[in-house]
């Protein structure tokens, strides 16, 4: 059973034949930055049909893939937001310069990227 939070993170239980429920994990995208107000709730869960993997949509934006066992698979929220822009879309923190960007791996071009 997957249960969305207002927070946006999802409850993963497992039903029990007694009727019962144990909690499996939590799944959170808060912990690679987002917040709960850069998501917003999760509104929409989607078990794959082998029922090892499972979809989670937020109301405000984004969607991921997590495994039963807790591994994001995939996620439309970059890792290390910060938050988002005026027009609504997600920012990472800028590099402080193209070369060092370079040096560390990323890098994009853009109003803002030097």
């Amino acid at each position: 059973l997957a249960l969305g939070t207002r927070s946006g993170a999802v409850e993963l239980y497992n039903l029990l034949a007694d009727g019962g429920a144990k909690h499996l994990r939590q799944l959170a995208v808060t912990d690679w930055g987002p917040t709960p107000s850069d998501t917003g709730p999760a509104s929409c869960l989607q078990w794959a049909p082998d029922e090892a993997a499972v979809a989670v949509g937020w109301a405000s934006r984004g969607l991921a893939v997590w495994s039963v066992s807790g591994c994001r698979l995939m996620c439309t929220i970059r890792q290390g937001t910060t938050g988002t822009s005026a027009s609504g879309a997600y920012e990472a923190s800028p590099p402080a310069s193209a070369s060092s960007a370079l040096e560390r791996g990323t890098g994009g071009w853009g109003p803002g990227m030097s």
